[in-house]
């Protein structure tokens, strides 16, 4: 378990040693010295070797801008608006069949900081996501529902919290925070580092993240550190294939979209609470396995993947995706042909939980390998993403939003009325006439800073 797990730090360790054919070895010393978990002796870790920055460019969208907002406009109210109303205010005790599977309140604040009033009617998708909110808030606090580890959706209830006071808002992030029966994914201890708690690990460091910055208190702040040190293990065994339990058959295998949301959870971390030099390491490795190991297929329809290719005709040709899931056969990954027997094995579904990813490590490291990369996922899930129902709508748009700002920062944008999200200060925000929230500029009001 967590408190003894000196497998873990081996296993993190030699995972991070890899990364040395590409950086500089030095050492360091943990972050919460003196905390329990894994990490408690030095750890030898990458260090990103100095890159210049690359050559900037003038403001750019994304590719295929105009593409990816029609595909927005004309697929939200189907998707998303129409299930809404069917939920609400009737709201499912389970959002692994809501309609704000994946964080639809989310989904539906970052469309308001990304659109305007002339593209997607603004009033309307507030009054959307006002309900949205409610829908989780309800689950977490009057069903008291246990809030599977994979349901646990921080991100849409801190952001209406700080954009309107809301006390249910932060109750129900609060009531994240509570260990309950079934619910074990708040407390390391409760679980280990296999891969198949990869999605509820990642998903219990961001609610760890989001209470803080709400203010939550939290009586267990090793907490997050331990569920780190987990979210970077599970990376290091989807690199080597050395998993934890492999007698299980549970623990063989990678979901690039797991990878995707284990990434997006330690950037956050990264981000907003401690400047882990682990993580870019880890980052960085992950990325690269993905687009060498069969995880990404270029091009979905030259020549079109083995397993079940009959939906592929439906695709754009000359657009990527990725597999859906790919299994370890002791000596490399290889892909599951059975894992969607009536669907493509290979889709542009999930490309937005990953292309954060590599724009990000794009952003740290300015090596334009990554943002070639990036745009290559974004164009395929433009081309080829399917948005027609709630759950893919709102995986597509979970972490687009910080996607579109770090892609505009690397491609040399700056701070604007359009472009409130590229302001990291107060008095530019208030110039461009953006709201500073404490930790960045947008477009909602701010109750809280």
């Amino acid at each position: 378990m967590w408190m003894q797990n000196s497998t873990l730090q081996v296993r993190v360790v030699a995972f991070l040693l890899a990364s040395l054919i590409s950086g500089c070895e030095t050492t360091i010393t943990p972050p919460h010295s003196g905390s329990p978990g894994p990490a408690t002796s030095p750890v030898p870790v990458l260090t990103e070797p100095d890159i210049p920055p690359p050559m900037i460019t003038p403001a750019v969208d994304p590719p295929l801008w105009d593409e990816f907002q029609t595909k927005i406009t004309s697929n939200i109210q189907a998707a998303l608006y129409s299930r809404i109303d069917n939920e609400f205010p009737n709201t499912p005790a389970n959002l692994a069949s809501s309609s704000t599977y994946y964080d639809g309140s989310r989904t539906l604040w970052n469309l308001f900081e990304l659109f305007d009033d002339a593209t997607l009617n603004l009033t309307v998708l507030e009054s959307y996501r006002t309900k949205a909110t409610e829908i989780i808030a309800r689950s977490y606090l009057e069903y008291q529902f246990p809030a599977s580890g994979y349901t646990r959706f921080p991100h849409g209830l801190y952001l209406d919290y700080i954009s309107s006071g809301s006390q249910r808002s932060y109750d129900a992030l609060a009531a994240l925070l509570v260990p309950r029966s079934g619910a074990n994914f708040i407390v390391p201890a409760s679980v280990d580092d296999e891969v198949r708690y990869s999605r509820d690990t990642a998903y219990a460091i961001q609610v760890y993240t989001w209470a803080d910055k709400m203010g939550i208190p939290n009586a267990h702040p090793e907490y997050q550190l331990g569920f780190v040190d987990y979210a970077l293990s599970h990376l290091s065994q989807w690199h080597s294939g050395n998993f934890t339990n492999p007698g299980n058959s549970n623990n063989q295998f990678k979901n690039p979209f797991m990878i995707g949301l284990t990434m997006a959870a330690l950037i956050e971390y990264y981000n907003f609470v401690h400047q882990d030099v682990r993580i870019p390491a880890a980052i960085k490795i992950a990325v690269d396995d993905m687009w060498v190991d069969g995880s990404w297929w270029p091009d979905v329809r030259n020549p079109e993947p083995t397993g079940d290719t009959s939906s592929y005709s439906f695709f754009s040709p000359g657009y990527g995706g990725f597999r859906y899931r790919l299994l370890w056969n002791g000596t490399a990954f290889v892909p599951d042909l059975n894992a969607l027997p009536s669907s493509p094995d290979v889709n542009a579904d999930d490309n937005m939980l990953i292309a954060g990813a590599y724009i990000w490590y794009y952003k740290h490291s300015g090596n334009l390998i990554y943002k070639t990369r990036a745009e290559d996922i974004w164009k395929g899930w433009v081309k080829n993403g399917f948005v027609g129902y709630d759950k893919q709508f709102n995986q597509g748009m979970r972490w687009t939003y910080d996607f579109v700002r770090w892609y505009r920062e690397g491609s040399g944008d700056v701070c604007g009325s359009s472009r409130l999200a590229l302001c990291h200060s107060s008095s530019s925000c208030s110039a461009a006439g953006g709201n500073w929230n404490g930790l960045f500029c947008q477009k909602h009001a701010v109750y809280m800073n």
